[in-house]
């Protein structure tokens, strides 16, 4: 290997160590990305409210669920044994939740039972609205501007500002106020009937609901529309992590089974590669040894390349024959050959472009080629007077010849630039 290529190779690790250990040493940054894991801890997992519902359902089992709420039903709830006065409470936690059909009919048998349902989501699939007969909707909040204190570099962000409240007087008249992340999601339309409304949240002074108690049959499905304030960020926060405690209040003490599906499908690896890029040491590892190997095989390769040899270009013959042809027709002395020809020529170059009939070349014919073709009506004719004129000559001079030549050439000229200015 050449001496300046060792070169460029040492400068390029020193650099990649360089950068490596400047990048393993500096801050780590906030992960705001919403993960809603009961195993995360960055500010939007569900680590501390997932230890937390020991605290709200005491001497009660807390089951995480890692599978869809059919497959779960089928293969170890109703495989087990339960005492027949065994009720549960299920949980959901999730911005969006998709329940797909057969999950959807066990978890209404599992509550028209007697036992409930807490599900908090921003958004839910239409199977699920209309079995619980209610309408989310949405409307921006206003938002205000606040010192972001948890980033590397604080900075001011746009946030909403929602506050929340409880319908029931028995809970105090305080109102919880959120910022990060929390937006004007509400109920707007629900079954009246059997539907009682739990709590509201306040945008602009606007009382909007947020938390209703809907009666199926011996159980209840408890909604909710906000699913951060279950989120690590918002726990950490006294008042916040009360209104959090209040809302969960409304449960019964039961067992209780925790969704946990999130997790399952994060610590699902497909294959080993995603793992590496998941792990920041790993991947500077992989993108180093990458490099590495780009770098070898370039400098390897040009040491062991062969020499490719030139190849000319092969000679274009097309001219030489154009001009053979030209010679032997002038040799001949017999230009009504290519006066026919060129005739020929032109007349199915009218036909397949045009879709013109060439059988009759009247002045029918004449006003539709100029019309189509875009060429002056003056010139239209004269080419067609004169190709019927040549077409009953039986003798034909080079002169006539060239003549037709031209007219032709201008033809085709004036109607390409026709062609250009309509495209």
């Amino acid at each position: 290997m050449p001496r300046l290529a060792k070169i460029y190779i040492a400068l390029f690790i020193l650099l990649m160590i360089a950068f490596t250990y400047n990048d393993a040493n500096k801050p780590k940054p906030v992960n705001w990305n919403p993960s809603f894991k009961s195993n995360d801890k960055e500010p939007y997992g569900l680590f501390v409210f997932k230890n937390e519902l020991a605290n709200i359902f005491p001497n009660k089992n807390i089951n995480s669920i890692g599978s869809t709420p059919y497959e779960y039903f089928n293969t170890v709830f109703y495989t087990n044994e339960h005492n027949s006065d065994s009720l549960f409470n299920y949980v959901f936690i999730n911005p969006n939740i998709e329940i797909d059909p057969p999950s959807l009919r066990y978890l209404m048998d599992f509550v028209h039972s007697g036992n409930n349902i807490f599900i908090s989501s921003e958004s839910i699939s239409q199977e699920i609205a209309d079995s619980l007969h209610l309408e989310l909707s949405y409307e921006p909040a206003p938002k205000i501007k606040i010192k972001d204190t948890l980033s590397i570099d604080p900075l001011e962000v746009d946030e909403p500002i929602v506050k929340m409240t409880f319908a029931d007087p028995n809970f105090d008249a305080e109102t919880y106020t959120y910022q990060k992340t929390i937006d004007n999601h509400f109920i707007s339309k629900y079954d009246t009937l059997n539907t009682k409304v739990l709590g509201y949240q306040i945008v602009n002074k606007k009382k909007k609901v947020n938390f209703i108690q809907t009666k199926y049959g011996e159980g209840n499905i408890y909604f909710h529309t906000q699913p951060y304030i279950f989120t690590n960020f918002n726990l950490l926060k006294t008042a916040n992590a009360a209104y959090a405690s209040n809302v969960l209040s409304y449960l019964p003490i039961k067992e209780t089974l925790w969704d946990d599906r999130a997790v399952i499908w994060a610590q699902t690896i497909g294959n080993p590669l995603r793992f590496v890029l998941s792990k920041p040491a790993l991947r500077w590892a992989w993108q180093l040894a990458i490099l590495s190997i780009l770098l070898f095989m370039i400098f390897r390769a040009k040491r062991r390349q062969r020499i490719i040899p030139i190849v000319e270009k092969l000679p274009n013959t097309s001219i030489n024959f154009a001009k053979t042809i030209g010679n032997l027709y002038h040799q001949e002395g017999k230009p009504e050959d290519i006066v026919h020809k060129k005739i020929n020529f032109f007349l199915e170059h009218v036909r397949s472009n045009y879709l013109l009939d060439t059988q009759n070349l009247n002045d029918d014919f004449k006003r539709r080629l100029q019309i189509k073709s875009g060429v002056a009506k003056i010139e239209v004719e004269r080419l067609i007077d004169f190709i019927v004129k040549l077409s009953k000559q039986k003798e034909i001079g080079e002169n006539s010849l060239a003549l037709l030549d031209n007219m032709i050439y201008n033809f085709y000229e004036q109607s390409q630039n026709y062609l250009k200015i309509k495209t």
